[in-house]
């Protein structure tokens, strides 16, 4: 399992929601994902790795948006479905002239 924190934070960012501290993200999640504040709630109280396991992968399933979505097999990077993004010859010669 990932960390809570950078799942938590992956879900602002994935949103372009300003991150204004923990505090302030389970004020977030308490007044508009409920269900999210509630598998989170869950997970910390849970003490079984088994339990805990399971509502981990559920809050990932939360985290993801339309533009994104959790990687297939055969991915190797971050794909945005917005219009406007980089093609991938482009990003593959950006990387490319990077260790060149």
């Amino acid at each position: 399992m990932y960390s809570i924190p950078e799942l938590i934070c992956g879900y602002f960012e994935f949103r372009d929601i300003p991150w204004r501290g923990e505090k302030e993200a389970l004020k977030y999640f308490k007044e508009s994902d409920l269900e999210f504040y509630d598998l989170f709630i869950n997970y910390i109280k849970s003490s079984k790795i088994k339990d805990k396991y399971n509502y981990y992968s559920k809050m990932v399933n939360r985290v993801f948006t339309e533009e994104y979505t959790i990687w297939t097999s055969n991915q190797v990077i971050i794909e945005s479905k917005k219009s406007e993004t980089v093609s991938k010859n482009n990003t593959k010669d950006y990387w490319i002239s990077l260790i060149n």
